[in-house]
């Protein structure tokens, strides 16, 4: 008798055990299932660009930057005062050269990184053609901008990263 309410006891003890195991597992698997919607979400947010405004802003100002002939009033119309300042030279410094220089953009990838209301860092990424001299070369420029909305998204300041040749 004692052996049979031990046994009972037992029993009742494990099926208890399993009934929670399997509640804890089936809340596991709602949780997962959560997450996994919520890193699906994330990925569409990301591939979606965030800012229009910002992604034409940035693709305009590199592709007067980088592009065969830089002008000085199409490259100030992307930047605030500070950002004129640090990607052009000052009024009367251009050098002159008897070199010839062409650029042909290929693509520009515009990375976001932290975006907010007013400010926005984002670093692009230029592929392009490089010909001096009759002699090309492909690679691609990374350059670091950091942004100030105004009336328009406009570069406040940038670091060029460096540059990769193309394969």
């Amino acid at each position: 008798m004692r052996l049979l309410k031990s046994l009972f006891f037992l029993s009742l003890i494990l099926m208890i055990g399993i009934v929670w195991l399997l509640a804890l597992y089936l809340n596991s698997l709602a949780d997962r299932d959560e997450a996994r919607s919520h890193l699906q979400e994330t990925k569409q947010t990301i591939g979606q660009e965030t800012d229009t405004a910002l992604l034409k802003t940035v693709e305009g100002f590199c592709r007067e930057l980088y592009g065969s002939q830089p002008d000085r009033a199409r490259i100030a119309s992307y930047t605030t005062p500070r950002g004129k300042s640090v990607f052009l030279p000052p009024e009367g410094k251009e050098a002159k050269s008897n070199i010839q220089i062409q650029m042909k953009i290929h693509s520009i990838s515009v990375y976001s990184g932290v975006v907010k209301k007013k400010q926005a860092e984002v670093i692009a990424a230029v592929n392009r053609t490089t010909t001096i001299n009759g002699i090309a070369a492909t690679s691609t420029s990374y350059v670091r901008l950091e942004l100030v909305k105004k009336n328009t998204w406009l570069v406040d300041t940038g670091v060029i990263i460096g540059e990769t040749p193309s394969k």
